[in-house]
């Protein structure tokens, strides 16, 4: 299994599956699946029936592996834990453990997705747990790489669809819009941190010309961003 900002986490056998987390929360698919074999079947289930069987089975708690080991756990929310938070029915798995790299990657690929993603953020607080404590688990300059490489995910050797790419590069920026509103002095005062925004507006203007000006208004929130700061 290849994750494109990754490369090649895992090698599946028979009866092993694959693609939990875009079924779990709707997410875009972010793996791909190459085979070694000729002649491979799989069995397909849509999320309708996905989540028929977990049901059946009580099935809780979802495990994600790469490389034989757990990178991330969610659990199944209640009804009420979901009335309680105030989440969204969109989201009905919690996220329990992970690697703080796998948690950011989970949140790029679920909260950054529709245009409303401020709306959302504003409904639950993994967003802002995450921003919070990730120097706790990795360093600032640790999370401004692995947003880089997110984003420079056209130049790895896998075949991607030009709209997924726009997309994928269009999650990171507004990451970083959410991480500068959160975070605020802590942010502005980070010279790591201003070093790669320099670096991202200068990757945004390229693509931005590269993909027929999909990234107008991505630029134009950082720009703000970079104005905040020399005030």
């Amino acid at each position: 299994m290849v994750i494109a900002s990754k490369g090649i986490v895992c090698t599946l056998h028979e009866g092993d599956d694959f693609g939990k987390l875009a079924l779990v929360n709707e997410a875009p698919r972010a793996a791909t699946i190459i085979t070694n074999e000729p002649d491979c079947q799989f069995l397909r289930v849509d999320k309708v029936h996905f989540d028929r069987i977990l049901k059946d089975n009580e099935a809780n708690t979802v495990r994600l592996k790469e490389h034989g080991k757990e990178v991330l756990i969610l659990q199944k929310m209640s009804l009420k834990q979901l009335k309680d938070e105030n989440s969204s029915l969109y989201f009905k798995y919690k996220v329990m453990a992970g690697t703080a790299e796998k948690v950011l990657e989970h949140l790029l690929e679920t909260r950054m997705n529709s245009h409303n993603y401020e709306e959302q953020f504003n409904k639950e607080s993994l967003f802002e747990d995450f921003l919070l404590t990730f120097p706790i688990f990795i360093s600032w300059k640790q999370m401004t790489y692995l947003l880089v490489r997110h984003y420079k995910i056209d130049e790895l050797n896998f075949r991607q669809m030009e709209s997924y790419i726009i997309g994928n590069k269009k999650r990171v920026v507004r990451f970083v819009i959410l991480w500068y509103k959160i975070s605020g002095d802590a942010f502005l005062n980070n010279k790591l941190v201003w070093t790669f925004v320099d670096e991202l507006t200068e990757l945004l203007e390229k693509d931005n010309a590269k993909y027929g000006n999909s990234f107008e208004g991505e630029l134009s929130s950082l720009r703000n961003i970079k104005e905040a700061k020399a005030t």
